[in-house]
């Protein structure tokens, strides 16, 4: 067997497994029976026409995994699959307001098989540029959707690991302290620090590669500086520059020094 009916006897594999996950899905509940009285009604029925909607594409996505692969089915499959994926958000328990019970975990599996479903027959696009990037993509899509979805439907707690909507708004909401330490600790520290150690480097491999009684003085300096180990040269570059960047620029300036010498001296004498 070729592995191309390898690949597409998976994929059907897989889609009939997604296919099964909704159709259990609807005959169990989405939220446990204590916590369905807390839900307000309006709320209710708004998680369950998402829900019957999100399985109703889900379940399309699944007979439509079943047919032949083809560009035309292979997008239409994805787009189902990206829809019911958002439609099962909208629920409680993606929004930790009820906890989850067995038919939103069947909907979640269903969703899983969709989901490496897409990414099989997206990888077998051939033909056009953007297909070989789509595959990767959509399995990044999908991890960071997991990420959300169990993060919260589980209730991590957040200083575990929070989801990816509350990284964002974290994000959002301190964006100008994290601009003001993007300042002070990249484009001051690191990138001084390191446009320094490069330049000093550079400078010494061609002074050593111009003068080579040079390399008797100047290597065996070079080579004890990268020995010494940051946890000494740090309190050293505190008490000289002070606690602001330039002491952190001092750090950098010695980690990039010496590997900036040695690459440039073996590139000049090969």
């Amino acid at each position: 067997m070729t592995s191309t009916a390898h690949g597409r006897q998976a994929g059907q594999f897989t889609a009939v497994a997604a296919l099964a996950f909704w159709l259990l899905c609807a005959l169990q509940p989405l939220m446990l029976q204590e916590a369905e009285g807390a839900v307000p009604v309006a709320q209710s029925l708004l998680s369950q026409a998402a829900a019957w909607l999100a399985a109703l594409l889900g379940g399309l996505a699944a007979v439509l995994g079943l047919r032949p692969s083809g560009r035309a089915a292979s997008l239409g499959l994805t787009g189902m699959a990206g829809l019911a994926a958002i439609g099962w958000l909208q629920l409680p328990p993606a929004q930790a307001a009820a906890p989850a019970a067995a038919g939103f975990w069947l909907g979640a599996l269903g969703l899983g098989a969709l989901a490496l479903l897409t990414i099989q027959r997206c990888a077998a696009l051939e033909g056009r540029r953007f297909d070989a990037a789509l595959a990767p993509l959509l399995f990044g899509l999908w991890v960071l959707y997991a990420w959300q979805l169990l993060t919260v439907a589980l209730e991590v707690p957040r200083v575990l690991l929070p989801p990816p909507a509350g990284v964002l708004e974290a994000l959002w909401t301190h964006a100008a302290t994290l601009a003001g330490d993007f300042v002070q600790t990249v484009l001051k520290a690191v990138v001084v620090g390191w446009l320094l150690g490069s330049g000093l480097g550079f400078a010494v491999a061609v002074a050593i590669d111009r003068q080579p009684f040079l390399q008797r003085g100047l290597l065996p300096i070079a080579s004890l500086t990268s020995t010494v180990p940051l946890v000494g040269v740090a309190p050293i570059a505190v008490m000289w520059f002070g606690f602001d960047w330039p002491s952190k620029a001092a750090v950098v300036v010695l980690m990039t020094f010496f590997p900036m010498l040695v690459s440039t001296l073996a590139g000049l004498q090969s």
